[in-house]
């Protein structure tokens, strides 16, 4: 009898034992899975970090080059607007000369004229 007893204490003290590894393995495969999961997790926001400054930097440069083309082309467009503007100011000062010089030719036009008609009138006087 005291082994029968001494052995149902053996095998309950088993039980218990083997529960307790049971546990404790659990427990410490937690512990690992967790540091594995806090890892990841770690690892995965230094990523996102990561893409985001590149993406930043993406899009400062981007915009960077499309303000350097604006600027290109805003620089082309005052370019052009002055040579036109230059182009209607030479056609304007040629326009004011030939004006000029068509009211001078009516001047002489007209003093040749009043000329004519004085001598006219004194040739009728004769």
């Amino acid at each position: 009898m005291n082994n029968t007893v001494f052995s149902i204490f053996l095998f309950i003290l088993g039980l218990i034992i083997g529960f307790v590894v049971v546990f404790i393995v659990n427990f410490l495969k937690k512990k690992s899975d967790n540091k594995k999961a806090d890892s990841i997790i770690e690892t995965a926001k230094k990523d996102a970090d990561k893409i985001k400054r590149d993406s930043l930097f993406e899009t400062k440069e981007e915009i960077h080059k499309l303000k350097i083309d604006a600027d290109k082309e805003i620089k082309e467009k005052k370019s052009e607007i002055k040579e036109q503007e230059d182009r209607l100011l030479q056609r304007e000062n040629n326009i004011d000369r030939r004006d000029l010089a068509l009211q001078n030719r009516e001047s002489s036009l007209d003093e040749r004229e009043n000329n004519l008609l004085v001598k006219q009138q004194k040739n009728s006087r004769i």
